[in-house]
């Protein structure tokens, strides 16, 4: 006579379990609940006794198949042990059930015949990683004075750059420079021999900043203004409101030591194109304007 060994109660994970009641004739099959998927396989054959309806106990051998980790951390699940009662539905010869449903049977170890089925280590559960402490917002304001100067390689002749300049620091980080250059006035010779002077404003836009160790990097676009233009200083040939150059200078400065607590120097060069609506003279005015060669200088100086 056969049967098979269903499911047993409170066993929590899936393995495969085979019993024989050898002293009865009937031998047994059926799938048990297994530990956890990344452990390692465990095998044991256990001796058991268990009380069957009618005919009283009997022993009773099973191989126990199952899975148990070697580590089992405070907090986890426990692999799951072979359990004292088993649910049998065995079958007679024709086909017909024994017991209708099938029935639990009570099973007890016996004493001394077999070792633990696993052994495991207990460790403490894996601590959580610290975070990392978290800025308080808070914002400061580091201001910079200017002074510098810029070289116009077409009329060869210098022009005084003076400002401001800001950065925010924002949980210790720098969020960039922004920049900004005070209205100038600059001495060139026309045509090599007649002196100008002329009013100008190079206005920076759209500047970012990056970083590169202790060295920092300004990119923007300069548009350059001549507002007035003069010769010998006092009599007004050219310039105006609308008198600038036709395309932004891309403009970049560059500071290899710059201390966003004290300041630092930016150099860099920049290329003019021609100029618009500054008069009749207008032709002649980008003659001393326009080209490349342009150079700039400027020393940030924190006065807060």
């Amino acid at each position: 006579m056969t049967g098979e060994l269903g499911r047993r109660r409170g066993f929590g994970a899936r393995g495969l379990a085979v019993a024989a009641i050898t002293a009865f004739g009937i031998s047994t099959a059926g799938v048990l609940h297994a530990g956890p998927a990344l452990a390692a396989p465990v095998k044991q054959t256990l001796n058991l006794t268990c009380d069957f309806p009618e005919i009283g106990d009997q022993p009773v051998t099973v191989d126990f198949e199952s899975d148990s980790p070697q580590v089992i951390r405070v907090g986890e699940a426990t692999p799951p042990k072979p359990q004292k009662v088993m649910h049998l539905n065995p079958t007679k010869a024709d086909g017909t059930d024994v017991w209708t449903g099938g029935k639990d049977v009570a099973c007890t170890k016996l004493p001394g015949r077999d070792a633990p089925v696993s052994t495991s280590n207990i460790e403490p559960p894996t601590p959580a990683p610290t975070p990392p402490p978290v800025c308080q917002p808070s914002v400061d304001y580091v201001r910079y004075s200017v002074n510098g100067e810029t070289f116009i390689k077409a009329s060869n002749g210098k022009t005084p750059l003076t400002g401001t300049a800001e950065t925010v620091i924002i949980c210790d980080e720098r969020k960039g420079i922004n920049l900004q250059l005070n209205p100038t006035e600059g001495d060139f010779r026309l045509f090599g021999f007649l002196p100008v002077t002329a009013d100008m404003q190079l206005t920076p836009q759209h500047q970012t900043t990056s970083q590169s160790g202790s060295g920092v990097t300004i990119n923007s676009e300069v548009t350059t203004e001549l507002t007035s233009i003069k010769a010998f200083g006092s009599i007004p040939i050219g310039g105006g409101e609308t008198c600038q150059t036709d395309i932004p200078s891309d403009l970049t400065l560059t500071s290899p030591h710059f201390d966003t607590f004290a300041g630092g120097k930016f150099t860099g060069e920049y290329e003019l194109s021609s100029i618009s609506d500054c008069g009749l003279l207008t032709p002649i005015f980008s003659g001393f304007i326009a080209g490349g060669g342009n150079t700039i200088e400027l020393d940030l100086i924190r006065h807060n």
